[in-house]
């Protein structure tokens, strides 16, 4: 439920807090990607509601990139504490591609992945909830792909892995889990 405005809210947090400083403004904070088909291979791409995609290849001109990517999702029903309440719990797992000039930047990618940890938030605040109809969100931090290899393989399916020795490339698993109230989030 509202991953898009999470993945928003993350990126947000992300740009103004550990990654705030003038290398990372310059950097392309995107949304939720899926993987589509190109001959043969699969690239990340940002779809938008009319079907024209951003494809997300590295890109020489960002000094630093993360995407997202939606991979699955699980639904439960839960009651509320108070009479006949109903709530849909959703655990969607979620995927944080994080790209980085190392050369431009002149960080590792472990001081990378400390920005990330401290920067991302945990917990939404009352403005975000009821803007967005939410009664609760939570963020969980899974693992991290350190394997530039397996990494680039998961995204981009290419015969040719094509990254140069200065390109920090990984990955981070978490889950956002989501609860509302059935009848208060309309799609139409």
């Amino acid at each position: 439920m509202k991953e898009a405005e999470i993945v928003a809210q993350i990126n947000t947090d992300l740009k103004g807090g550990q990654f705030d400083s003038k290398k990372f403004q310059k950097g392309r904070f995107s949304g939720i990607a899926e993987l589509v088909g190109r001959k043969e291979e699969t690239v990340p791409a940002i779809i938008d509601n009319d079907g024209n995609e951003t494809i997300l290849v590295i890109n020489d001109i960002y000094p630093f990139e993360v995407y997202h990517r939606h991979t699955g999702s699980t639904v439960q029903e839960v009651e509320g504490n108070f009479g006949d309440l109903v709530y849909r719990q959703e655990t969607a797992q979620m995927l944080m591609v994080v790209i980085g000039d190392r050369k431009r930047l002149k960080m590792t990618k472990e001081e990378i992945i400390t920005g990330i940890l401290l920067g991302m938030p945990l917990e939404f605040g009352s403005t975000f909830l009821n803007t967005n109809s939410l009664d609760q969100v939570s963020i969980v931090p899974g693992d991290f792909n350190l394997s530039k290899v397996d990494a680039w393989n998961g995204e981009y399916n290419t015969e040719l892995v094509k990254l140069k020795p200065e390109t920090i490339f990984f990955t981070l698993t978490y889950n956002i889990e989501t609860r509302a109230k059935v009848d208060c989030i309309d799609i139409c």
